[in-house]
């Protein structure tokens, strides 16, 4: 789920995280993204 993704993202926010936030968030979704195409394409 997306907002396992964001959990994840604040928790690391949350122990520092790194400077570029929005950033992380992003590449976070996009590899989120990228997992569920993968599970999609071996059905």
């Amino acid at each position: 789920m997306i907002k396992d993704v964001i959990l994840q993202y604040l928790i690391n926010r949350r122990d520092g995280g790194s400077p570029n936030y929005e950033l992380e968030l992003a590449w976070m979704i996009k590899d989120y993204n990228n997992d569920i195409v993968k599970k999609n394409k071996k059905k």
